[in-house]
């Protein structure tokens, strides 16, 4: 995460995002239209060429795909979008022959197989389940910027162009004005205007990059960064890489499994935030309660700080087997964000506490 702050040396400073998240909720100013940006249409074989080397120049590209539909499994490829830096990046519309559109995607492929890569995605899972319809998986990590948001702000709302309006106070284009309103008469994004496309399809990169780069940040300040790299975000391409599987098999019930495992997701991630939160708020209620102070830590470079004092930091074991009872919280999870915090977890403690609940319950049914 810390990569994607280091890239762009516009960087949004952790000053920049306290300020942002003093002002969440602003009315939009900006949009497109009085934005200066420079998107590229990459129309031929030589754009093609020079996109591709290019990129292969930087480590984190922010990465989208168009689509003819919303089912990842049942649609066409339209085009990709790429962005490095804000308010800059590429379109690559793919033909409607689905042969000529896979050759124009192996031309890519050395990017995609490139182990050291960082891609950067909202929702990128449903575009590694596109690209795997054209025999692409994605060999770098991948950072998804809804699901930095989910352990950020968890009872927040996630779409994109919210986030872009809380966030960056930028209102994206709306995908209506491309291919009509919601309902039978809308349109595809197959049938309209290039160029048009074009600045709808890279302002979507350029805009999750920007995110990107106050949420790395955000995600550290929270104490929830090693929950996310660790634990959260290798599970997008591991979900997708299942769902393409369930989904030959069920085809017929698609809609349902789409919508019971996202309801599953979202249901899991509010419960993950409340119990994270709460755990945070526990760090810091001990940390006042013993009047420790945060001063440069010396003796470990690459932490930001110790406490002073000397008493043991201890998380304990019934609080932390009340996270887990109550939220459904893992204590793995606990240890991790204690750990990050400097603090230690009573595990003695909550054992004990696992096995009166065990002892509670077995003589509940004898």
């Amino acid at each position: 995460a810390a990569t994607i702050a280091q890239q762009d040396t516009n960087e949004t400073s952790a000053d920049d995002t306290s300020h942002r998240e003093s002002q969440l909720g602003m009315v939009a100013a900006k949009n497109i239209s009085n934005t200066p940006h420079e998107y590229i249409l990459i129309d031929n074989d030589k754009k093609v060429e020079e996109l591709i080397k290019a990129l292969k120049k930087i480590r984190v590209i922010c990465f989208d795909t168009e689509t003819t539909g919303k089912d990842a499994n049942n649609i066409e490829i339209v085009g990709m979008s790429f962005s490095l830096e804000s308010y800059k990046g590429w379109y690559v519309p793919c033909s409607a022959n689905q042969e000529e559109a896979q050759q124009l995607i192996n031309k890519f492929k050395g990017l995609f197989d490139d182990p050291e890569k960082l891609w950067v995605g909202h929702n990128i899972k449903y575009d590694l389940l596109v690209m795997k319809w054209y025999n692409v998986e994605f060999k770098g990590p991948v950072m998804d910027t809804m699901l930095a948001h989910y352990l950020i702000e968890p009872e927040g709302r996630r779409g994109m162009d919210l986030l872009s309006a809380q966030y960056l106070q930028y209102e994206p284009v709306s995908i209506e004005t491309l291919i009509g309103k919601k309902g039978k008469t809308q349109g595809s994004m197959r049938d309209a205007n290039v160029e048009q496309v074009k600045e709808y399809a890279v302002e979507d990169a350029d805009v999750t990059l920007q995110l990107s780069k106050i949420f790395a940040p955000m995600l550290h300040e929270r104490g929830v960064e090693e929950v996310y790299t660790k634990v959260e975000n290798p599970l997008v391409p591991v979900l997708a890489d299942q769902f393409k599987g369930v989904f030959e098999e069920l085809y017929l019930q698609k809609d349902f499994v789409q919508k019971v495992v996202l309801e599953e997701e979202v249901s899991f991630l509010r419960t993950l935030g409340k119990g994270i939160n709460s755990l945070n708020d526990y760090l810091e209620k001990f940390a006042d309660k013993q009047g420790y102070t945060l001063i440069p830590k010396i003796v470990d470079e690459d932490a930001d700080f110790f406490y002073l004092k000397s008493v043991p930091l201890i998380v304990s074991g019934n609080f932390a087997f009340e996270l887990y009872d109550t939220y459904g919280f893992p204590i793995d999870l606990t240890q991790l964000i204690a750990k990050e915090n400097y603090f230690d977890v009573d595990m003695e403690g909550f054992n004990k506490a696992l096995e009166e609940q065990k002892t509670r319950s077995r003589a509940a049914t004898a």
